[in-house]
């Protein structure tokens, strides 16, 4: 039986809390990290402030030729349900911005559904994060059994 899926609460929303933290990439549908290149993606956040607004420090990490990859940003949530965000580039990334928001999460907190917009750069796609790195194959696959009952079955397993 799929594991339970859930919509963030629309009336409360998500504490910025619950999303902060790392998050595994456990399978995806974006280029990047389907081309061989990078690897071990994980996906950081922290509560913090840019521009006297209240939001989520994005750091991208990864490998890439032996060596890690830092992609930083910071997520401004878009509406009071904090289940969808503006990311803007840090540094040299300060012109860019995407849109994503948090499809589904599972009823623990574990795993969920990121969806992000498509860009000037990337195609639209999916993302099953998790809180841990080792989410077994059997748990991926449940997940991506939610997934594709919901609607979201372009999604490929990553290998870590």
């Amino acid at each position: 039986m799929p594991a339970a899926i859930r919509e963030p609460d629309q009336e409360t929303g998500l504490p910025l809390d619950a999303i902060a933290g790392s998050w595994f990439i456990r399978a995806t549908s974006f280029p990047m990290w389907l081309d061989g290149k990078r690897h071990r993606p994980t996906l950081n956040y922290a509560p913090g402030n840019r521009r006297l607004r209240s939001g989520l420090i994005d750091e991208v990490r990864y490998e890439q030729a032996a060596r890690e990859r830092v992609v930083r940003g910071f997520d401004f949530p878009s509406d009071a349900t904090n289940r969808h965000f503006l990311w803007r580039g840090s540094g040299l990334l300060t012109p860019f911005s995407s849109r994503w928001s948090i499809r589904h999460l599972d009823a623990g907190g574990e795993w969920m559904f990121i969806a992000f917009e498509r860009t000037w750069f990337t195609p639209a796609g999916y993302d099953l994060v998790a809180r841990d790195a080792a989410m077994g194959a059997a748990s991926v696959e449940e997940a991506l059994s939610a997934a594709g009952a919901a609607g979201l079955d372009s999604i490929r397993i990553l290998s870590i």
